[in-house]
């Protein structure tokens, strides 16, 4: 029954799903650095590092079903998931971001400046806008990189210019840490990444690494300022954000220390 009124959302939450968070602290980068809690154990359980950049797989297209998602539930008929609940308990300050895991792949690798071409790029995003509009793209770090500055380029397949754009990543002279996610430039306005073509350094980290993409659709930022914070978002702060069917919910926080504290909480996902 879709959610028209007040009696309809308080239908809709009775019956909610509800999905408890636990997840271990993990070793970060430091203050002001984005840390992936998909590979981190807990609730939900760690993911495994997506299919190599080489590699032409459909599991670079990752689901509900995919180890390290959220297991929801697709919706019924003509309904809609939404979310409606997200609280959140951190031991340490910064902010946790739920997104939904649109496309993945791994194993490129830093110390070679010859273009690494993505083999299953031709895949196109297919929940949400078919156009990548509001997709963003990061770097995701399995196995940390050298620490020789460089500047990283990815090509992508840009539909609001209808050609290809180009993504930089500024490396610095430090290695990044296994599971630290970074924002990639996309340049201004540029709001449409459909799928990525290619990666290349302009010089060799040294050390190989094992850098991947991940494209992602954010859904809610919850804030926490504080130590031991406790923060609770109803349905007019998640503003019934629409999951996709089939989204892969995963999770990100933004670090204050060198390590991600302790994240429990609980999200809940109505139909309607």
């Amino acid at each position: 029954m879709a959610i028209t009124s007040q009696a309809t959302l308080k239908s809709a939450i009775e019956y909610a799903q509800k999905f408890a968070i636990d997840k271990a602290s993990a070793t970060a980068e430091g203050a002001s650095t984005w840390h992936s809690l998909w590979n981190v154990a807990g609730s939900p359980g760690a993911g495994i590092n997506p299919p190599t950049y080489a590699a032409d797989s459909a599991l670079m297209i990752p689901t509900r079903l995919t180890l390290g998602a959220f297991p929801i539930q697709n919706a019924g008929g003509s309904d809609s998931l939404r979310l409606t609940r997200a609280d959140f308990f951190k031991v340490s300050t910064g902010s946790l971001i739920i997104y939904d895991r649109l496309w993945h792949c791994s194993l490129l690798v830093t110390n070679i400046i010859t273009t690494q071409t993505i083999v299953g790029s031709g895949r196109p995003i297919n929940r949400g806008n078919a156009n990548g509009k509001g997709v963003e793209l990061w770097l995701e770090v399995y196995t940390a990189p050298g620490a020789t500055g460089a500047t990283w380029t990815i090509n992508f397949q840009d539909a609001q210019t209808g050609g290809v754009s180009a993504a930089t990543y500024v490396h610095p002279a430090n290695a990044e840490t296994a599971g630290q996610m970074m924002p990639v430039t996309m340049g201004y306005g540029t709001l449409s990444c459909q799928y990525p073509i290619d990666f290349t350094c302009n010089i060799s980290s040294t050390a190989a690494g094992n850098i991947g993409i991940t494209l992602l659709r954010p859904i809610v930022t919850i804030p926490l300022e504080y130590a031991n914070d406790y923060r609770e978002l109803g349905w007019v702060q998640t503003a019934l954000h629409k999951i996709e069917p089939n989204a892969c919910l995963a999770m990100m926080v933004q670090c204050t220390a060198t390590s991600t504290g302790i994240v429990r909480g609980e999200i809940e996902i109505c139909e309607g």
